[in-house]
């Protein structure tokens, strides 16, 4: 009985390790694959949601590409039209893109909703989500 307990009290505490170590609202709660190798890749908005809760779907085809290395690039119509780099920000909670345009420098920071080797939701300041899947 008393090993029974031991057990149980340890499967608690695992459990209770993993769910607390979950860093996004959307999970996952554990991953083998880094946050870098999870975000890296071609990406393209699926869906986008308003701060209001109102889906819409995406039909674009353009892509967000993110390198490991630290570049993005917009491609749109298969043109590159934004270049710049990313990092993570804020305990890695949160995705910081910075690039030119017309001379000037922008940044844009993007809370990190979920992320996952398939999925990839982000939301703006003003609380609109996208939804990104490969491209």
């Amino acid at each position: 009985m008393k090993n029974n307990f031991k057990f149980f009290l340890a499967i608690l505490s695992v459990a209770f390790v993993f769910t607390a170590c979950k860093k996004y609202d959307e999970g996952p709660a554990l991953s083998l694959l880094t946050k870098k190798a999870r975000i890296s890749g071609e990406w393209r908005v699926e869906k986008e949601i308003s701060a209001a809760g109102v889906e819409q779907l995406v039909q674009s085809q353009d892509v967000l590409s993110i390198s490991k290395s630290g570049s993005f690039e917009i491609i749109e119509d298969n043109k590159i039209e934004t270049i710049g780099t990313w990092d993570f920000i804020k305990d890695k909670e949160y995705i910081s893109f910075t690039y030119k345009e017309d001379g000037v420098n922008n940044i844009e920071e993007f809370k990190i909703i979920r992320l996952k080797n398939r999925e990839l939701w982000l939301k703006d300041i003003e609380g609109k989500q996208y939804n990104y899947v490969p491209a």
